[in-house]
C-alpha cells in the first residue's frame, strides 16, 4: 500500500494542522533516510492506523537510524505491529519502552509484551533493549529469559525498577549461566533482589570453581 504523506485526503488529525504538518515531517524526513536522524520516539504519531502506515513505509530501507523509543502513549496493537513489522529493515540498535507504555488490548505488563515480540523479532541490528521502571515483575522477567535464551544479538538490557525480586533474579541467572551467550551487560538495581538472588546472579556470570570453568565463564 503507498499512501502520499502530503496527500490532502491523508489528514487522520482532525482539524488541528499542526499535529498532522510534525508528524508529516517526521514521516518524510524518515523515508528520505536523513543522515541526521538517528534517533526516533514514537507516540501519538501511531494513534491511526493510516499514519501507523506510513511511518512503517518510511522506515523500511532506513539505513540511518539507530535509537528508538515508544513513549508514554496508548497504543492500538495493529498499529504497534505495523511499525514492529518494518523495523527489521531498518538499522535501529537500541529500543526503549516508556514506563507509562500502553497497550490495548494488554493489561499489565506492557512492556514485557512488547520486549517479548522484540525478542523474537528479526531484528537482527537490536543489541539495546531498555525496560526500565516498566514494572514488569517476577512474572516477566521469567518470560525474557525463556525468549532470551535463545537470542544471539542483544548485548544489553536494562530492566531497573521492575519489581523482578529473587523469583525474576532466579530466571535471569538461569538463563545467563546455561543458554545466553550474547548478553554482556544486565542491569538489575532497585528490583528487590536479596542476598538469594543475588547470589544466584553471580555465580550466573562469575564461576571460579576451575580454571576451566573460568576461561569458560559466561559474561566474563
Amino acid at each position: 500500500m503507498n499512501l502520499n504523506p502530503f496527500s490532502s485526503t491523508a489528514n487522520p488529525f482532525g482539524t488541528d494542522p499542526e499535529p498532522e504538518r510534525i508528524h508529516l515531517d517526521i514521516i518524510h524526513r524518515v523515508k528520505s533516510n536523513d543522515p541526521l536522524l538517528i534517533e526516533l520516539s514514537i507516540g501519538d504519531i501511531a494513534h491511526d492506523k493510516r499514519t501507523a502506515i506510513l511511518l512503517a513505509e518510511a522506515l523500511r530501507g532506513n539505513t540511518h537510524l539507530r535509537y528508538v523509543t515508544f513513549r508514554e502513549y496508548v497504543y492500538d496493537m495493529d498499529h504497534f505491529h505495523i511499525i514492529l513489522s518494518a523495523l527489521p529493515e531498518t538499522k535501529v540498535s537500541k529500543i526503549s519502552v516508556s514506563p507509562r507504555f500502553q497497550m490495548l488490548p494488554y493489561e499489565g505488563a506492557y512492556a514485557m509484551v512488547v520486549g517479548k515480540q522484540l525478542i523474537n523479532s528479526s531484528l537482527h541490528s537490536l543489541t539495546k533493549l531498555d525496560l526500565n521502571a516498566c514494572h514488569i515483575g517476577s512474572s516477566g522477567a521469567i518470560v525474557l529469559s525463556a525468549m532470551l535464551a535463545n537470542n544471539h544479538t542483544l548485548t544489553e538490557l536494562y530492566l531497573p525498577d521492575n519489581e523482578i525480586g529473587d523469583e525474576g533474579a532466579v530466571a535471569m541467572a538461569h538463563m545467563l549461566k546455561n543458554e545466553n551467550r550474547s548478553l554482556k551487560e544486565v542491569t538489575l538495581d532497585n528490583n528487590g533482589i536479596t542476598a538469594y538472588g543475588q547470589r544466584a546472579l553471580r555465580n550466573a556470570i562469575f564461576d571460579d570453581s576451575s580454571f576451566e570453568t573460568l576461561e569458560k565463564s559466561n559474561h566474563v
